[in-house]
């Protein structure tokens, strides 16, 4: 949620900016630089894409998703029971 916050706050910062002139440098090679504009581009349609995926695995398996129950556990003398 935090990450989600700052890119906020980045896209914020950017309304005044020209993103098409502004470089940033990407993770996998400090010598490969995309316009900024890309750059946030890149990360709406990733998470986006995350998205999708929580849909389609709800969607795949409705039946893993239920409410768990505790149970009551008998109480003996050499097991602790942690529900009482």
């Amino acid at each position: 949620m935090e990450q989600q916050e700052n890119f906020l706050q980045l896209l914020e910062q950017a309304k005044s900016k020209d993103l098409g002139k502004i470089r940033t440098n990407i993770s996998i090679n400090k010598w490969i630089k995309i316009r900024l504009g890309d750059t946030f581009r890149f990360l709406v349609n990733h998470n986006i894409r995350h998205i999708v995926q929580i849909k389609i695995s709800f969607q795949a398996a409705p039946l893993l998703i239920r409410p768990v129950r505790f149970y009551q556990l008998p109480i003996t003398n050499n097991s602790t029971n942690l529900f009482y």
